[in-house]
């Protein structure tokens, strides 16, 4: 006795393979469907905890910026207190430097600061038992004449001669 062959029919087959293929995609969407829950906590946490860390390094960084600036406004207040013509040059000279690249060009009076330091040079400190003495900046030169008079000079003046304290 043995079995030869042992088959359903085609239509019982067909519903028993769409069956399974639905049990199966069923099983499929379901882990699919846990996959993406899972994976949006995980992105969830993940953007909370970014949040978290950002948030606390911007409160450490304005900390930190506070103390820099603190910290530079006693070093500059320490510098102006021992030579205030030597720190106001050395505060010039470096807005000098931020405000003129090689590409600018400039028509200013140098007359006024930071310019003035152009003019006048620094100022001269003498030299005295090895032991460097400041000493008061001396009156403030007049501009250069730049071609024209001003209102004033050009109405009362009658001569095209220069004006008494003028410079050539």
């Amino acid at each position: 006795m043995g079995i030869e062959r042992l088959t359903l029919p085609a239509v019982t087959l067909g519903a028993t393979v769409d069956r399974m293929r639905a049990e199966r995609e069923t099983i499929a969407t379901e882990r699919t469907a846990e996959g993406k829950r899972k994976a949006a906590e995980i992105r969830s946490g993940a953007e909370r905890d970014a949040r978290i860390i950002q948030a606390d390094a911007t409160v450490k960084a304005a900390a930190i910026e506070a103390r820099s600036q603190v910290e530079s406004a006693d070093i500059y207040g320490k510098a102006y207190a021992s030579s205030p013509e030597l720190y106001n040059l050395l505060r010039s000279l470096d807005t000098l430097g931020t405000l003129i690249t090689p590409a600018t060009r400039l028509v200013l009076r140098t007359d006024a600061a930071p310019f003035r330091v152009l003019v006048d040079g620094p100022p001269r400190l003498p030299i005295t038992s090895g032991a460097v003495q400041p000493i008061a900046p001396s009156a403030p030169q007049p501009a250069p004449p730049t071609g024209h008079r001003p209102p004033a000079a050009a109405a009362g003046a009658a001569s095209d001669a220069p004006a008494e304290g003028s410079h050539p």
